[in-house]
């Protein structure tokens, strides 16, 4: 496991809060609460912060269920695959999440075309995740991306539910406002796949959900309320 190196992490305290939180609800609601959650979801916390290089980042933590991505994995690699003894999955995680986890600049105009964000400055040798040696399936559209690797890879954490994985967006000076995103996760296992990021910026909260009828959406937060 990738030990994770988050400056400020308060994201990583409230995500282990909620993994016992969830850990408690399922030890006490058990058998009766999966009965009643036949939905597939992903659900993402996404803080605006200032990592130890000076760039402004966006920190995701980003909960997934264990065999949901292990299946999504092995669809790609066409092989078996094991979120905890294999031991290239960092940089498989990594390859998926490029595909399926993007962010853009928005069009400025009908005749023009969102721009890509543009990754992270470059970072020590010893801080990368070098790309897997194993080929994933890729469709025709995923070849035609030509786009650079937005993900800084941070680490991931296993519990008996749910996988929990940690990553760094590097954004432009105005922030996370009205950059585009998609987050299409699992979307090729299941048709009625939901996945929701919850972003939070200098006191600023907004969500947003993605399904397969509309999988980029802009980042608005509300206006304040007048005094």
């Amino acid at each position: 496991m990738v030990k994770i190196r988050w400056g400020n992490n308060a994201m990583i305290r409230r995500t282990l809060i909620m993994v016992f939180g969830l850990g408690m609800l399922s030890l006490f609601a058990g058998p009766t609460l999966a009965l009643r959650h036949p939905f597939h979801v992903t659900i993402a916390e996404a803080q605006v912060n200032i990592n130890e290089r000076g760039n402004k980042v966006l920190e995701v933590a980003l909960r997934v269920e264990p065999d949901e991505l292990e299946a999504a994995i092995e669809r790609r690699i066409d092989g078996k695959f094991n979120l905890e003894t294999a031991p290239d999955a960092d940089k498989l995680i990594v390859e998926y999440l490029d595909d399926v986890f993007r962010v853009r600049h928005p069009a400025a105009d009908k005749k023009s075309k969102p721009k890509p964000l543009k990754p992270c400055p470059p970072r020590k040798k010893d801080d990368e995740i070098p790309r897997s040696s194993t080929q994933p399936a890729r469709t025709p559209d995923q070849d035609k991306k030509k786009d650079p690797s937005i993900i800084h890879w941070i680490g991931k954490e296993i519990t008996i539910e749910y996988a929990w994985l940690y990553f760094e967006i590097c954004l432009p000076e105005k922030g996370v406002a009205g950059l585009e995103f998609s987050n299409r996760i699992f979307f090729e296992l299941e048709d009625t796949q939901t996945n929701t990021i919850n972003f939070e910026e200098v006191g600023r909260k907004t969500s947003l959900s993605f399904t397969r009828v509309k999988p980029w959406k802009r980042v608005k937060f509300p206006k304040p309320d007048s005094p």
